[in-house]
């Protein structure tokens, strides 16, 4: 049960950072992201999980990927 929850409690601040780095308020003053972004607004993942600040929480790409793809 402890497992569980800190797993969650991983994945909610992994989807927290990924929410901040494609907020407005983030993309309006963030240029290097913004230029990576493709025509309909994707970035790409391996890219992603190499920011410092994700890192520093996972460096498992599967965790990551899990995470991302609630936020579609």
């Amino acid at each position: 049960m402890v497992e569980e929850l800190e797993a969650r409690s991983l994945e909610e601040r992994i989807l927290a950072q990924v929410h901040f780095y494609f907020s407005e308020s983030n993309l309006e003053t963030d240029s290097y992201l913004k230029s990576r972004l493709d025509k309909e607004g994707w970035f790409p993942m391996a890219e992603l999980a190499k920011f410092n600040r994700l890192l520093q929480l996972t460096t498992d790409q599967s965790l990551l990927l899990k995470v991302c793809c609630r936020l579609t």
